[in-house]
This record gives C-alpha cells, structure tokens and sequence, in this order.
C-alpha cells in the first residue's frame, strides 16, 4: 500500500475520533444545563435571574402616569388616597418584605409622585419610626403636596418624636400655603401630654441645626395659640440663650481657630490683651482699639479671639462695608445691625 496513502487514512481517522468526542461532551454539557437551569414561563430557560428590586421599579413606574394625571385634576392631596393606582404603589412599599431603608431611599427622592406612595407605605409600616430622623432631615427639601404626606407619617408612629424635629426645617413658603399650614395646625394641636412634652424636647435639641429660625417662627405664628404657643415660647427661650451663628455667617464671618495661628503673644501685646479682656469680660463694656498704622492692632485683636475661643466665646467679624453692601432702601443698614443683635 502507497505509504502516502496510508498516512492520509491515519490522518482522517484520528480527526473523525476528535470530533465525536467533543461533540459528545458538548452534548453533555448542554444536557446537564438543561437539568439546572430553571425554565421561565414560556418554557424557554433564563439566561438571567430576575430582580426583585427591578419588578419593583417596574411596577411603580407603571403606577406613576396614571397617578400623575388625576394630580392634574385634584384639588387636594387627601384625593389621592382615594384613587386606586396611588394606593397600589403606597401598598408596595407598605410591604414589610421590602427594606425599610430602600422605602426610605424612595421617600427621600426626586420623584415627587413616588415620594408621596413611600410616605404613605410608612405610614402603614409599624417599623417607619426608625427612619424618621432621616425623613425629617429631608423636610426641608420636600414641596407642596409631599408635606401632606409626610405629616400623615408623623401622626403613625409614638417614639420616636418627629414633629418637633419637622418644624425646624420650615421653609418660608409654607405659611403661604392652606394645605400645609391646616395640615401643621391638625398636628400641633393634636399633642398633648408625655407626647407633646417629647416634642418639645426633639424642637428645641434641633433648633441648632434649623434651616431659618425665622421661618420657623413665621410658621408658628400661624399656627395658632393652642398648642403652638408652647413651641413658641420654646423657641424665644431657645433664642435668649444661643446665638444664631448661622444668622452672623450671613453678616459677616465667624472666626476660626486657624485664623490666628503664627502669632507671637509678646509682653507688651500682654498688657493690651488682659486690660481689653478685663474690659469685655469683666465689665461687659465694648472696647475700641486705637493706635498707628503698623504698630500691632490687628495682632492684639486675633490674639484676644484665640484667647476668648479657648474660653467657649463665639468671635464675629464684619466691616462697614459688608453692612452697607447691597443696601437700596433707607433701613436697610438698621435692619442688618438689628439682625446682629437678635442674633447674639
């Protein structure tokens, strides 16, 4: 037999036993797939496991253009509690099987008409109290109608206090709408006892950090001479012992600690500093500094405020020109020194 033959028929023969072989073993990768691989509805396999949290989004946002156009045509915030669709994406997050960060994450969202569903899915959940520190951290950037809502979630839960909290984040729009002030008189007025005494707490620990002390007194001062006059005079004791730093910020500049570093505290600025601090702190006097260009007066000063800081003092500066920038109208220089005062 013609060897170049032979070798051809060796050649052939070997390929042909590869490629069964690996057909067979593509065979029974495939059967053993087809063994694990759960089959979908149609009856054809997933390629893809299917995400809880996209079914949800899903849903929700199937909900959220018929809910839309009934807003158009509602007078109230309280119709939407009667309309199907809402509640059905309310009821979605009334799930207890959903997180309760995650239903706090749509809570706190851009989207207003979602926002609305998840407060009122918190409402219907008795664990929502333990995100209310973060729900009434957002007060302040909520709008219209979500502020309907966001009361009704306060109103569902005992512990902790929320309302008091609530009130600090007052934006100045809302004493120009019904809706919302009818909705703070109803909450305000409905505290009484141990719950409103709570509340009383909460508004008073969080005045420190409130958007505008005087959005919250405008909002008070609608709210009637109930149970708002306690949160009033909570609020006028408060501002008798704090200072609205947040108010100076906007009329000058707070001093840090580090505008006064590489100062050298010698012995002649020695004498000048006890004798003004004698003066300030002693005798409550107001101190004007004198003296030539160059011969230390500033020195002195950022000296006596690393000193007075040490001792708990807040030290606010602003110059005539930033009292009198921007000024129209006649008062408004007296306005921006009477907004000084109220603040210290």
């Amino acid at each position: 037999m013609d060897p170049l033959f032979l070798s051809i028929v060796v050649f052939a023969a070997g390929w042909l036993a590869h490629w069964l072989l690996v057909r067979k073993r593509l065979q029974e990768s495939s059967g053993a797939q087809s063994e694990t691989r759960p089959p979908t509805a149609s009856g054809k396999h997933s390629e893809t496991p299917t995400s809880s949290a996209g079914d949800l989004v899903q849903r929700l946002y199937k909900l959220v253009d018929p809910v839309e156009t009934f807003l158009e045509d509602s007078a109230h915030p309280q119709d939407l509690l009667t309309f199907p669709d809402f509640m059905k994406g309310a009821s979605l997050f009334a799930d207890e099987d959903l997180k309760l960060d995650e239903v706090a994450d749509y809570a706190t969202g851009a989207n207003f008409t979602i926002a609305c569903m998840a407060l009122e899915g918190l409402s219907n959940r008795p664990d929502s109290g333990s995100v209310s520190t973060r729900i009434a951290e957002f007060t302040g950037n909520y709008a219209g109608w979500s502020i309907f809502f966001v009361l009704r979630y306060a109103r569902s839960f005992a512990t902790p206090p929320f309302f008091g909290h609530f009130l600090t984040k007052a934006n100045d729009w809302w004493v120009r709408n019904p809706i919302v002030m009818d909705r703070i008189r109803d909450t305000v007025d409905s505290l009484s006892g141990p719950a409103l005494e709570a509340e009383l707490t909460a508004f008073t620990t969080h005045l420190g950090s409130a958007d505008s002390s005087d959005n919250v007194r405008a909002v008070l001062d609608l709210a009637g001479d109930g149970q708002a006059a306690r949160f009033r005079d909570a609020l006028n004791e408060w501002e008798g012992s704090h200072t609205d730093v947040a108010k100076l910020a906007t009329l000058g500049s707070i001093w840090d600690s580090n505008d006064v570093t590489g100062l050298v505290e010698h012995a002649a600025a020695r004498t000048n500093l006890e004798h003004i601090e004698s003066e300030l702190v002693a005798n409550h006097r107001s101190v004007m500094l004198v003296g030539e260009r160059g011969v230390g007066k500033t020195a002195v000063i950022r000296l006596l405020a690393a000193q007075l800081q040490k001792q708990g003092w807040i030290v606010f500066e602003t110059p005539g020109s930033r009292l009198m920038a921007g000024n129209v109208y006649m008062g408004q220089l007296e306005k921006h020194l009477l907004d000084i005062i109220a603040a210290v």
